[in-house]
């Protein structure tokens, strides 16, 4: 959620946001790479069609998130903490060909989280990556240290906070996922755990 009082963010400047403070990256007049330094946390990169809009998300970034990111022409960026975060950003000239985006892998992986026709088999995909790339393995299986609101899940893969709510509930009473609230945590069992998607 992008909040009313969203700064505008000034390349270079170390960035510390509480979960669910998010700022503004203002438009680009020509455009540029950027390089996202996260120390701690988890971030989710959005932007928006216009102004009044719903953001859309992009990638979720953390400290293992190493690359850049392409800035596009006229188009408003926005950062928004997961968990506790502290990062900065660093405008970087054109990279040369060693240098990965990893803006353009998110976007890669969450359009294929798309293409499943039913709901349900797009939260558990996304879930899977949200593992695989932010959590952490435990005795008990995959770890997510942070819980997305149903709105947001459903606004990654295409359906409403209902159908979210639903195939959450489906896949808890199944034991596919284990979710502790009171440690805002996510659990894939390591028996329900599918790396290859």
């Amino acid at each position: 959620m992008i909040t009313n009082q969203a700064e505008q963010l000034r390349p270079g400047k170390r960035i510390c946001l509480q979960p669910s403070q998010a700022l503004a990256f203002s438009r680009s007049a020509a455009d540029q790479w950027l390089a996202i330094n996260i120390s701690d946390g988890i971030i989710r990169l959005a932007t928006s069609q216009q102004q009044d809009s719903a953001d859309i998300t992009l990638a979720f970034l953390s400290h293992s998130d190493s690359g850049l990111i392409h800035h596009p022409t006229n188009q408003q960026l926005h950062i928004e903490a997961i968990t506790e975060t502290t990062f900065e950003i660093l405008k970087q000239p054109i990279p040369d060909r060693d240098n990965k985006d990893v803006l353009s892998e998110w976007l890669f992986e969450l359009h294929l989280i798309r293409n499943p026709r039913r709901a349900e088999k797009r939260l558990k995909a996304l879930l899977e990556l949200l593992v695989e790339r932010l959590g952490k393995r435990t005795a008990e299986g995959f770890k997510l240290e942070f819980l997305l609101p149903h709105s947001r899940i459903a606004e990654i893969i295409g359906t409403t906070r209902s159908t979210v709510s639903r195939s959450i509930g489906s896949l808890r009473e199944s034991g596919q996922i284990i979710i502790n609230n009171d440690l805002n945590t996510l659990t894939l069992p390591l028996e329900q755990h599918n790396p290859e998607r």
